[in-house]
């Protein structure tokens, strides 16, 4: 999902592009930002031109108080469905007052379904702005 959005190609079993309304808020940045929460593992990310930095929530919030507001990408935990798994991405903005909290803008859902030895999107597709 994080490979689709970032390099403008359609998910696994899907012929349309991805969405986002925020989107342009990460891409707009020199560098690409994922949060480590929820993450499995290491982000093979083919196709992207400009550095993807894996930070925890702690650290983003650092780097904003350090070098100013910046957008980045935050998974929720996956969900257990009907002969699936459901993922959810959200947009972020993590602010450089450390009064002001981080705040969630447009995000995506997709229900993944293992076909053979690899994963596929389902054809209902949730895009949402906060």
């Amino acid at each position: 999902m994080l490979e689709a959005l970032l390099t403008s190609s359609p998910l696994p079993g899907h012929s349309r592009l991805l969405n986002l309304a925020d989107l342009s808020s990460v891409l707009g940045q020199p560098d690409v930002v994922v949060s480590s929460d929820n993450l499995g593992g290491p982000l093979p990310v083919a196709g992207v031109t400009r550095p993807i930095y894996i930070l925890s929530e702690e650290d983003s919030l650092q780097r904003a108080k350090n070098q100013g507001d910046f957008s980045y990408l935050h998974f929720q935990p996956p969900q257990t469905v009907q002969d699936g798994v459901l993922l959810t991405l959200q947009i972020r903005i993590a602010q450089g007052d450390p009064l002001r909290p981080t705040l969630g803008l447009s995000g995506i859902q997709v229900t993944f379904h293992q076909v053979g030895t690899g994963w596929q999107a389902a054809e209902q597709i949730a895009e949402f702005a906060a």
